[in-house]
């Protein structure tokens, strides 16, 4: 099986506010076999980002997709899990 790659965005009403995240999953043929989405509750963008991109590779990695490209928009998001800084008393 080939790669899947993985977009991940997290939004919040107002910053803490309600907040929620999407996935989408494309695999190599640029095919879309799952979507994702989810309201988590009051919470911050910067969390919704994170536990959009966390909860979005469980899925994956459970669906058996271990080769993956995960893409967001969160600077911040994207720095703290390559510095390995992720937020997880938070969520």
């Amino acid at each position: 099986m080939g790669h899947q790659h993985l977009n991940v965005d997290g939004s919040s009403g107002d910053n803490a506010g309600n907040s929620g995240y999407g996935a989408v999953y494309r695999n190599a043929d640029n095919e879309i076999p799952q979507v994702l989405c989810r309201n988590i509750g009051v919470s911050t963008s910067y969390i919704a980002e994170v536990q959009g991109i966390l909860e979005s590779i469980e899925m994956a990695i459970s669906t058996g997709w271990t080769n993956l490209w995960v893409e967001s928009d969160s600077v911040a998001a994207v720095v703290a899990f390559g510095e390995g800084q992720i937020p997880w008393f938070s969520l």
